[in-house]
């Protein structure tokens, strides 16, 4: 049995894209939300300067992705929802 290739293209099924930049995704969340750093790091119990290079790095683990996004709910999830699933809001 010859093993399924994997889909190597720019854009996979899910809408992702390879140009997606983690910490930009969550400083963009942020701004939308009307906070700032010193808000998420309190939320966070993390640095000021922990989170200006987290939002600096355009990949890190997803449960520190999701862990950061939390205190931005429910915007943080309905993007995540329109990244990766492309369903617009309501």
């Amino acid at each position: 049995m010859t093993p399924t290739p994997i889909n190597n293209s720019r854009h996979d099924k899910l809408g992702r894209d390879d140009d997606f930049h983690a910490g930009h995704f969550l400083r963009e969340t942020l701004d939308a939300c009307g906070h700032d750093t010193v808000w998420l790091a309190a939320r966070t119990s993390r640095t000021v300067a922990y989170i200006e290079d987290l939002l600096e790095q355009p990949n890190m683990d997803a449960e520190l992705f999701v862990r950061m996004g939390l205190p931005m709910e429910p915007l943080f999830m309905r993007r995540v929802d329109e990244m990766v699933f492309g369903r617009q809001p309501a």
